[in-house]
């Protein structure tokens, strides 16, 4: 998982673009990557990711989003789609999609806490939403972005601010096709803990990054 667009800020550094243009500053970009040789993506298979933000003040309930694409054999961009749910106690975990006989209609717009409208949205760009297909190293892998306002957007329980500290949950599930119920591959990730970076400090790290592996190259 990686938090904001690292190669875009750096490339907004690069331009010389003022970080607190509310395009860079006032929202975080959440990308999820699905990627490796363990999960063998095959073409025309539906692959959902989601995140589940624990509430630092309650524990136990969370904020979450999901993020929907379509695997393709190449190197490209795909049409995905962010989906928003109710402030709960349910995760969006593998084990209750699998119990309920969930699709993926029944775990997105169908779901009984989606929500039209949420703090979670599209990025502005399909070239947030990428599949990997790299058959000489035998890897696949699929990339999703979702971004949300900071503070607490479109009535959303949590506030989020630069410098805190999230608890979150991720998986993913690999479906053979829409009508699909039970995952030909999942994997859900317990919760860890990361601090929430703003864009000046990413760019920043980035950066610092990036003359590293110029220095050891």
């Amino acid at each position: 998982m990686t938090l904001f667009d690292v190669d875009q800020l750096i490339q907004a550094y690069a331009d010389n673009r003022d970080m607190d243009q509310a395009y860079y500053y006032d929202a975080y970009w959440f990308s999820l990557n699905t990627r490796g040789t363990d999960v063998a993506l095959r073409d025309g298979e539906i692959v959902l990711q989601y995140m589940a933000i624990e509430n630092n003040e309650v524990q136990g309930f969370y904020e979450q989003f999901s993020c929907v694409g379509k695997f393709s054999e190449k190197i490209g961009t795909y049409d995905g789609d962010v989906y928003n749910y109710q402030y709960s106690n349910t995760l969006l975990d593998a084990q209750s999609a699998i119990s309920n006989g969930d699709n993926i209609d029944f775990q997105t717009f169908y779901h009984p806490l989606y929500v039209r409208d949420g703090p979670w949205t599209m990025a502005a760009s399909e070239k947030f939403y990428t599949t990997y297909y790299a058959p000489d190293k035998g890897q696949t892998g699929i990339t999703c972005t979702a971004v949300r306002q900071t503070g607490a957007p479109n009535g959303a329980r949590l506030n989020l601010d630069v410098d805190d500290v999230l608890h979150v949950n991720l998986g993913y599930r690999v479906y053979v096709d829409d009508n699909d119920t039970i995952p030909r591959h999942a994997e859900d990730y317990d919760m860890f803990s990361f601090v929430l970076l703003g864009a000046n400090t990413l760019v920043a790290s980035a950066a610092a990054i990036a003359a590293l592996a110029v220095t050891n190259f």
